[in-house]
């Protein structure tokens, strides 16, 4: 790992400084209204370079290939392994870990079609408006709802699995109302912002706008998941000081008095 360490990072660097002359290419050779996303395609197609544009395009379509095979392998996984085996090994009666086995390996291949049919469901849906860097950033404002219950676990301890899980869903749904939706639903926001008077709309929830859509969603889903998680934190140890014994703020474990 030492020894690998400098390579990689060497590795990383040079791959992110060839990314530099597309793009001052791109915005020299190539209109205004060109998509970033297509720079690697369009800039020899504008200098008549057809077979660089096709080696780009080969060598784009199998790293795109095998971002999706690595990705939905790794995410069936995850949904087996961490969601779908414990319930199934809470009901396991009979059958042994030979039948456990298979039931899993049925349960990850539909995980993987489930997958991939909702990921080209959001494609086709999404269209042309959104570029790859904005629907990667929704995404990267999703996967952040899990920040606060893992600092909070990491950092300080913290325990309650009940009030990380509400905190959770409480961020994702918002996640969803203020981004998800709205990529998905051109008219979206505008239909709900003009039925409820502004309250809710997806960009300016309670009317208070704070900055972009993105940053907007982004601040709203976290602010309502960190609320949540410390409220019903509160709750539950409101509820056990009062039921007797002193309750442990972090760990959420009553102590004896």
């Amino acid at each position: 790992m030492r020894r690998a360490r400098w390579p990689f990072i060497a590795y990383l660097a040079v791959i992110s400084v060839m990314v530099l002359p597309l793009v001052l290419a791109g915005l020299a050779v190539l209109p205004a209204d060109t998509r970033p996303d297509l720079y690697v395609l369009a800039v020899p197609l504008a200098r008549g370079n057809d077979p660089m544009a096709l080696l780009a395009f080969i060598g784009g379509f199998s790293a795109a290939t095998a971002m999706v095979v690595a990705e939905t392998i790794a995410l069936s996984t995850m949904a087996t392994n961490d969601l779908l085996a414990p319930l199934l090994l809470r009901r396991q009666t009979d059958g042994g870990e030979g039948d456990l086995g298979r039931r899993l390996l049925r349960v990850r291949r539909v995980i993987i079609a489930a997958i991939v049919a909702a990921a080209l469901w959001y494609g086709t849906s999404i269209g042309d408006e959104l570029s790859l860097a904005s629907i990667g950033l929704i995404a990267f404002a999703g996967v952040a709802q899990f920040a606060p219950a893992l600092i909070a676990t990491v950092g300080w301890g913290f325990a309650d699995t009940r009030a990380a899980r509400g905190g959770l869903i409480g961020g994702v749904v918002v996640w969803a109302y203020c981004l998800l939706m709205p990529s998905v639903l051109g008219g979206f926001g505008a239909s709900l912002a003009k039925a409820s008077g502004g309250l809710l709309d997806p960009d300016a929830l309670m009317r208070v706008a704070l900055g972009s859509p993105l940053v907007n969603g982004t601040v709203w889903s976290l602010g309502v998941n960190i609320a949540l998680m410390a409220g019903l934190h509160l709750y539950a140890a409101r509820r056990r000081v009062f039921g007797g014994g002193t309750a442990c703020w972090i760990t959420s474990r009553p102590l004896a008095s």
